[in-house]
């Protein structure tokens, strides 16, 4: 945010998003302007004579901006790839199941391998914060998923941290009200994605500023649900066109609130404001996934069904059940997210009839029972409760330990493990699931799926989801030799698939995202771009702006916290850029747009 000032110090303004309180002009009135520099953009300004805050000023453009400005060649808005009629039980993921599970019924140790993909593994060419393992044995081979925070591509290690393209807070996208632009933003994070061998963004972030104080409102689009819907929306379709899976997150009613504290919301409430822009992702984005977040909650409705079936209601005739579908746990009651029916289960599948997989938020799932919930993949742990372990901890858990008990779940057994319901006095809330051979706090996935307490048919649901979005994103037999024909998307930079790779410089000059996507050079524009339109001017009394050659012969003095130094929202889940750029602050790029240095100070 920056405010520009006359002798009077009436003339406020605002640029990226909103005014600081705490970033105040200077008393002096000299010289003739007044430049207070509360944050910064990493990126250099636009030429003077391309901001219309100084179209009458002399300007010239540094010749280490690798971009053209005005920035206006840009790519055409795109859509993510279509879901098909049959999805997530098409011919290829019922091929791939069959390979996975030759036994009738299938052995414990092909349960085991097939389950890699429903939680956090080791992946080679993984350096984000989302290993996942792969199952092995199949042709078309299956992709080992790699999932990355949060806004542009947050690269956790190798030799790429630091070193792919930063925007702006998500709140200054907002601003910009440009559906158009969010595409191209989603665009942009998608390709640098795909190069960099990740095959899905946690984001965008979809929850609604609901209260002031939330330390996470500046990841988020703003507070008007309808405005979120549309930017989400963009955002996704962007994304996923250039090949990377979308999940988005915090689903849902995760807004500021205590996580560990009940949080009670009117269904009207919950439709209307927190789950509409969720709703246009998954409807008008066909988002390939969404990350159930760490909050309990409860729609306090008296009118929601008891209970839904696990198996989907929109998803075609499930070709592994047998006898009736497992239900729910009651809608109306409060639940970790999930493990929440109403929003995984209800409001997902049976209203947006979506074939998005749910993956759990790090960590945010309680017990194996949420997979009956409509939970698919949980993270970040390889031996949790979706996994074929057996052994979870009875001394509280922790991040990689998972807890034995689940105190607001469903699932209760007696001392010795036998299943027991709730209101038994003595009953115990497990996390696992009780069945044969489980330890007393009952089993993990693998184990409840081979000794029938969990169904076949609910596992293979959540397979063929996860299955389906890696046919449908083009990821199916690239990791093999050869490569299968089912391979559209095999990611990497000019035939490096090991994540390493740099991305693609681009050119030197005169750069543009139409032509330069997913290079250094090409995506720098685009966030220019997103900078400047999420400039907000909130007040422009006697014609402070634009900055006329009369303001810069007569000096501009550039102050605040923000004037030699970047300001920064420190975060681990974003993209921060590119280190030679943040090192980049106001003053140099004032300096370096002005026809004559000496202006500024």
């Amino acid at each position: 945010m920056s405010q520009t000032m006359k002798r009077s110090h009436r003339n406020v303004v605002a640029g990226v998003s909103s005014f600081t309180a705490n970033c105040r002009p200077s008393p002096l009135r000299r010289p003739a302007l007044l430049v207070a520099a509360c944050s910064v953009i990493a990126l250099p300004l636009a030429p003077l004579a391309a901001n219309p805050a100084f179209a009458d000023a002399t300007s010239t453009v540094p010749s280490d901006v690798p971009y053209a400005l005005p920035v206006t060649q840009l790519p055409s808005v795109k859509s993510s790839p279509p879901v098909a009629a049959d999805a997530p039980y098409t011919p290829a993921v019922l091929n791939l199941i069959a390979q996975l599970e030759p036994s009738n019924p299938p052995t414990e140790a092909e349960l085991a391998n097939a389950d890699a993909i429903f939680h956090g593994g080791t992946n080679s060419t993984c350096h984000n914060v989302g290993p996942t393992a792969a199952p092995t044995g199949t042709t078309p081979s299956i992709m080992p998923m790699c999932w990355s925070d949060a806004q542009g591509i947050n690269v956790t290690s190798g030799p790429n941290v630091r070193n792919t393209t930063g925007p702006m807070d998500l709140m200054g996208l907002g601003a910009t009200f440009d559906r158009a632009l969010a595409n191209i933003w989603g665009q942009t994070e998608g390709t640098e994605g795909r190069e960099l061998m990740v095959t899905g963004l946690f984001g965008p972030q979809t929850d609604l500023d609901r209260l002031p104080n939330w330390g996470r409102n500046l990841t988020t689009t703003g507070a008007d649900s309808y405005l979120s819907a549309q930017l989400v929306q963009a955002q996704i379709n962007g994304i996923q066109a250039a090949g990377l899976m979308s999940e988005m997150k915090h689903f849902a009613a995760y807004n500021g609130e205590d996580q560990n504290q009940t949080s009670q919301l009117q269904d009207q409430a919950l439709h209307e404001l927190y789950l509409t822009p969720y709703e246009a992702g998954f409807v008008g984005g066909q988002a390939a996934a969404t990350m159930c977040s760490y909050q309990i909650w409860q729609d306090t409705a008296t009118t929601l069904p008891p209970s839904e079936p696990s198996l989907a209601s929109t998803y075609p005739t499930n070709p592994y059940a047998t006898g009736t579908s497992p239900n729910t746990w009651p809608l109306n009651e409060a639940h970790f997210s999930c493990e929440q029916p109403l929003t995984l289960t209800y409001a997902l599948r049976d209203l947006w009839g979506s074939k998005a997989l749910v993956g759990s938020d790090y960590p945010a799932t309680h017990s194996t029972a949420a997979i009956l919930q409509g939970e698919d993949q949980e993270q970040p742990t390889n031996n949790g409760y979706f996994s074929a372990s057996n052994s979870l901890s009875t001394s509280g858990g922790g991040f990689f330990s998972p807890s034995a008990y689940d105190p607001t779940g469903d699932t209760c057994a007696d001392a010795s493990g036998g299943p027991e319901p709730c209101n038994t006095p003595g009953a115990v809330h497990v996390a696992g699931i009780p069945g044969p051979g489980c330890p007393a706090y009952g089993c993990t996935l693998v184990q409840a799926v081979a000794n029938g307490t969990v169904p076949l048919s609910l596992f293979n649901q959540a397979l063929a989801t996860m299955l389906y979005q890696e046919e449908r994103f083009g990821m199916l037999g690239c990791d093999q030799t050869p490569v299968s024909a089912t391979c559209t998307n095999p990611g990497g930079v000019d035939g490096d698939r090991s994540g390493l790779a740099p991305l693609p410089a681009g050119p030197t000059s005169g750069a543009t995202p139409s032509a330069d996507l997913g290079t250094k050079s090409g995506d720098a524009a685009v966030v220019e771009l997103e900078a400047e339109e999420g400039g907000v001017l909130l007040k422009n009394d006697s014609n402070t702006l634009p900055i006329t050659p009369d303001d810069l012969k007569g000096g501009i003095l550039v102050t605040g916290p923000g004037a030699q130094y970047t300001i920064a929202d420190p975060t681990t889940e974003a993209s921060i850029g590119y280190l030679d750029r943040g090192q980049v602050n106001p003053l140099e790029q004032l300096q370096a747009f002005s026809a004559d240095p000496r202006a500024f100070t």
